[in-house]
């Protein structure tokens, strides 16, 4: 009568602790490149740089984990799902890595509507790909979360179906 399975509850339990770790390496490592943290008007660099040279490279790992973790819950616990689940995020999350690379950004920005500027969320989408930087390793880390993840799926079920046999 639970609301989610065993393996379901694992997979929420891993993405929550990855988006917590994303969001950590931003509060202390990446201050200034969080929109979603210019609100709490932070004055200078955190003096404690957690992450170090992961830091750069962690919140695209943990995105893409996170988020392919949260989308298999929502699905069929087989593996044609998190297959999907995986092919879906990992692409999403590499549109937007090769979207900052210098060629492709500029092409974005000069066809991306002027109203974006004035819409919340939107208005962020011009800075992002304008000031973003590309990153091969950030293509990397989003190869291992998709692993990870995928890997993750496998092991809370394989643990699922072992514990209702």
């Amino acid at each position: 009568d639970h609301m989610f399975t065993r393996a379901a509850r694992t997979q929420i339990g891993a993405a929550l602790v990855a988006l917590t770790i994303g969001i950590a390496v931003y509060l202390f490592d990446r201050q200034a490149d969080a929109f979603f943290l210019h609100h709490f008007h932070f004055t200078a660099q955190s003096p404690v740089a957690l992450f170090g040279v992961l830091a750069d490279h962690l919140p695209s790992f943990t995105h893409t984990y996170a988020f392919i973790l949260l989308t298999a819950v929502c699905l069929p616990p087989r593996t044609i799902s998190v297959l999907a689940a995986c092919s879906a995020w990992f692409g999403i999350e590499l549109v937007f890595e090769v979207g900052q690379h210098p060629i492709v950004s500029e092409r974005i920005v000069e066809r991306l509507p002027i109203w974006f500027g004035d819409m919340p969320f939107l208005e962020i989408t011009i800075k992002y790909f304008r000031m973003g930087c590309f990153d091969p390793y950030d293509i990397l880390a989003l190869s291992m979360g998709m692993a990870c993840a995928g890997l993750t799926f496998f092991l809370a079920n394989k643990r699922s179906d072992h514990e209702h046999a």
